[in-house]
């Protein structure tokens, strides 16, 4: 529970340039389920567990604050479709970040899941892609199904014919038998990061 010790190690690790994707791979992402894991066997209260939690976002957030030279046709809007992703996407907006992405981070969107969401995100895309450069991608993370369901709805009725530089990743497991429309669906981080990079190289 030492929010110092763990800020000073990703610090620590930035400040050696190590990957990015490695550090959120192999240390922060693994760390995450741990947490629930304690408070599951009782070993933790719910004070330390969102005590936890909070240390865990201000480690990321070091890596998010990272001094980075950003490239302006590369854009990315990162949503939490529940309350239990929202640290696995601060993960992937500072990894993106990393990269020398534009992350536009709206957290925990569970509260915005009604009729009037694709209005709002035309609005939100008029305003940080207006001339429409570059590539655009919309990452929504969920622990639920039903949260993607509701976003990739959304964001296809959203996007237009011209829009051919404007992509969805869901983030999160979906079952073999539900259809679901996106252009990436996975639930391995490396994979979403390097989908997106690959993706501008080829725009």
């Amino acid at each position: 529970c030492s929010e110092y010790a763990v800020c000073n190690l990703i610090r620590n690790c930035m400040n050696s340039e190590v990957s990015v994707i490695r550090l959120m791979t192999e240390v922060i992402l693994p760390a995450i389920p741990q947490i629930q894991k304690h408070f599951d066997e009782g070993k933790i209260g719910r004070i330390e567990e969102q005590l936890m939690k909070n240390i865990m976002s201000k480690s990321i957030q070091v890596v998010n604050l990272h001094k980075q030279n950003l490239e302006n046709e590369k854009n990315v809007i990162v949503i939490a479709a529940d309350s239990q992703s929202i640290l696995e996407a601060e993960a992937a907006s500072a990894t993106y970040h990393s990269q020398g992405w534009n992350t536009f981070f709206l957290g925990d969107m569970s509260s915005s899941i009604d009729v009037l969401f694709d209005l709002e995100l035309t609005k939100l895309l008029s305003k940080i892609w207006k001339d429409k450069q570059g590539l655009m991608i919309v990452a929504v993370f969920s622990k639920a199904e039903e949260g993607l369901k509701f976003f990739s709805e959304s964001f296809y009725s959203v996007k237009g014919k011209n829009d051919n530089n404007l992509h969805l990743i869901l983030a999160g497991k979906v079952g073999k038998k539900v259809k679901m429309k996106s252009d990436l669906q996975t639930e391995k981080f490396e994979d979403i990061i390097q989908w997106s990079q690959t993706k501008f190289e080829n725009i």
